[in-house]
């Protein structure tokens, strides 16, 4: 039989273009270019990257704080971590088996406790029989 010659594979090229300081839509993109033409090439958009050292309320408030306000105005929202294993999604959402203090917790305890403050904020009389229902899943 006819000798398999598996063919060669082009290492992409990785180009990362951060959105220009000032530009009012802020977003960055990632470029990925192979040598199979520029039919094949990937762009990829993005809002924000995060360095090593951000803290977990830098990203709660670039992040999050914004969708869960739209969800107090009767908006739908859904916030997702999405990535390798070991990148620190888990970290990131909040949900580790202890409680961090305010400014440290992930994304799911904040976002409850802007929900709570923000209802306990609202003018309610009891004559008029305000109820709140939260609802979450994950």
């Amino acid at each position: 039989g006819g000798q398999f010659t598996e063919p060669a594979l082009s290492e992409p090229v990785v180009q990362i273009q951060h959105a220009p300081d000032g530009d009012p839509a802020g977003k960055g993109r990632v470029m990925v270019r192979t040598d199979d033409g520029p039919d094949r090439d990937k762009s990829f958009v993005f809002d924000h990257v995060f360095g090593p050292d951000s803290q977990q309320n830098e990203v709660y408030s670039t992040v999050a704080q914004a969708i869960v306000a739209g969800v107090l105005e009767g908006y739908n929202g859904a916030i997702m971590a999405y990535g390798q294993t070991g990148t620190g999604k888990t970290y990131t959402m909040g949900i580790l088996d202890r409680i961090a203090p305010e400014g440290h917790s992930g994304i799911i305890p904040s976002a409850l406790r802007q929900i709570f403050q923000d209802l306990a904020d609202v003018p309610c009389s009891p004559s008029c029989g305000c109820r709140w229902t939260v609802s979450i899943s994950f």
